[in-house]
């Protein structure tokens, strides 16, 4: 499931999940921590938007 695809250039996990499958999400939130990790999901949601528009246009590309 973590295999790029050719046309896309993305695996679907990545497209699914915003991240490679290799990277471990932290598993406990801290209190003190929450204000960074509002504009750290701001910044992971962003990048999922690009990556998802990126391999839309690939397909696009491709298809033309």
């Amino acid at each position: 499931m973590n295999t790029i695809n050719s046309l896309m250039g993305f695996s679907p996990f990545q497209l699914k999940m915003g991240c490679s499958p290799h990277i471990i999400p932290p598993l406990v939130l801290l209190l003190a921590k929450a204000s960074k990790d509002k504009k750290k999901a701001h910044e992971i949601i962003s990048k999922l938007q690009r990556d998802i528009q990126e391999a839309q246009d690939n397909l696009l590309t491709v298809k033309i």
